[in-house]
């Protein structure tokens, strides 16, 4: 048999309850290396995604603003649909 998991109970309303599990986890030092690596690597892959979203925004900022210089107004239509 496992390891009995302590559970507590609340009354969330006067329909449900809240079963609470307190779960013990032995993490190996390997386990958190490898969780370490995998987190520093999608994060240096989000903070690219990031560089490029930004690239892009300041792109159509720019093409905003000359839009709004050279007069370019909103159609009725596309003034519905935003």
């Amino acid at each position: 048999m496992g390891k009995k998991i302590p559970k507590r109970y609340e009354k969330v309303d006067d329909n449900t309850i809240r079963i609470i599990l307190e779960v013990q986890d032995d993490v190996t030092l390997n386990r958190l290396l490898a969780n370490e690596k995998q987190l520093e690597e999608r994060k240096a892959q989000l903070e690219g995604e990031l560089k490029q979203v930004t690239n892009v925004l300041e792109n159509v900022n720019k093409m905003i603003a000359e839009a709004k210089k050279l007069g370019i107004k909103l159609s009725p239509e596309t003034a519905k649909k935003k």
